[in-house]
């Protein structure tokens, strides 16, 4: 009798993972754990392309049927990053969140499209900023009136205007772990709204002369399985994209709302659905720009 194959739970594990019904052995792509060992060592790290790639292009297609086409998703350097799955995210259509200058190198090393790259993450150097804005990312989400300064000045310095992105703290306690959650008002990533940090950061930026102000940025935390958080962040991020239109003259054109939606780690995770999760986004982002008398922005 053949041996027969079992799939494991396709929320945690690759979709081609399987094991041996009478060893038990793994396989993943049709390729046996002892295999893989044999050919690569212990302990090896093993992306499964076909299931990487399904789960980009399902996210992406998901964000762009909910949003429209305009609407774009980055991929987290920080979760993995290598050159082929740089090439294979430039393919797919999914752009890349880098937050170093060595995820920006191995961007590079990979020739991906540097406007469809922004540069995240806090504190960073002078030369991550220098190298970025040589290399023509599309955003830099600033987090600080210091680093706006430095865009500012680096831009200058090399005869160029750089488009960023203001990272804002809504104050939101998404339910998630302490350790993860990255938007309450005492953290230390980010402008906080309710203080006025992050309307004295848009008059900054509108006021520097090699910054262009195109929108703003939130991450309220990860692994997070209740899209409440999400919903009411964007509610506080319309709020202010309407505030700075009304006091500054200013359109920002652009909300990025972060992500941090969970996955499944053991088998008692239960993901959400993510057509779903954007569908009722969607209609809370279209009832507050109706409710603020403002044009709905692009969405990452």
């Amino acid at each position: 009798m053949a041996n027969v194959t079992s799939r494991l739970n396709p929320a945690i594990w690759p979709a081609t993972a399987r094991t041996d019904s009478k060893s038990g052995e793994l396989s993943l792509g049709g390729i046996s754990a002892t295999e893989l060992m044999e050919r690569f060592g212990t302990p090896v790290f093993i992306l499964d392309e076909t299931d990487f790639r399904a789960r980009a292009v399902k996210f992406r297609s998901a964000v762009e049927k909910i949003f429209g086409p305009t609407a774009k998703v980055y991929y987290a350097s920080k979760a993995f990053t290598s050159i082929a799955t740089a090439k294979w995210l430039a393919e797919d259509g999914v752009n890349l969140d880098v937050c170093t200058g060595g995820e920006l190198a191995v961007a590079l090393a990979a020739k991906f499209p540097t406007n469809r790259i922004e540069l995240h993450g806090n504190n960073k150097s002078i030369a991550e900023i220098e190298e970025a804005i040589k290399v023509g990312v599309r955003f830099i989400v600033a987090d600080s009136l210091i680093e706006l300064d430095r865009i500012n000045s680096i831009a200058g310095s090399l005869g160029k205007k750089q488009s960023v992105l203001l990272r804002l703290t809504p104050g939101i306690s998404a339910h998630t772990h302490e350790s993860i959650a990255t938007a309450h008002e005492d953290v230390k990533f980010g402008f906080s709204i309710a203080s006025g940090a992050a309307m004295l950061a848009a008059v900054t930026a509108l006021n520097a002369e090699h910054i262009n102000l195109e929108g703003v940025h939130c991450h309220i935390g990860s692994q997070i399985f209740d899209e409440t958080g999400h919903i009411l962040a964007v509610e506080r991020l319309v709020k202010f994209i309407a505030d700075v239109k009304k006091n500054q003259g200013a359109t920002l054109h652009h909300l990025d709302f972060g992500g941090g939606f969970g996955i499944a780690y053991v088998d008692s995770d239960d993901p959400m659905d993510i057509e779903s999760v954007l569908t009722r986004i969607h209609a809370a982002l279209t009832e507050q720009c109706a409710k603020y008398e403002i044009e709905i922005p692009s969405i990452a």
